[in-house]
């Protein structure tokens, strides 16, 4: 998580604008769902079997879908009516 968190502040010093694709890819990890989701996961499955947890390692968008969802709705969230969010930009400049 915080190496997302450090390519996004590199994003933003250079004022590199990424690809849709390439933010989405970062974005769902700096949310913070995959962390937030695998702890509630282990808080109510108690105790968490090894077999769930391979589960989860091996679908893992079981977590990036959600924290996709996360992301999306953060960042709606903290974007003004002026602006638009950080996906509608992207995709913009990537398809002109």
């Amino acid at each position: 998580m915080c190496k997302s968190f450090l390519l996004e502040a590199k994003w933003y010093r250079s004022g590199y604008m990424p690809i849709l694709e390439e933010y989405m890819d970062n974005a769902w990890i700096s949310v913070s769902g995959p962390v937030i989701l695998l702890h509630t996961y282990t808080l109510i499955a108690n105790p968490a079997t090894k077999e769930a947890l391979q589960f989860l390692e091996e679908y893992r968008n079981v977590i990036r879908w959600p924290s996709v969802n996360f992301r999306l709705a953060n960042d709606l969230a903290t974007s003004s009516v002026r602006t638009i969010p950080v996906e509608a930009r992207a995709y913009m400049q990537q398809h002109n």
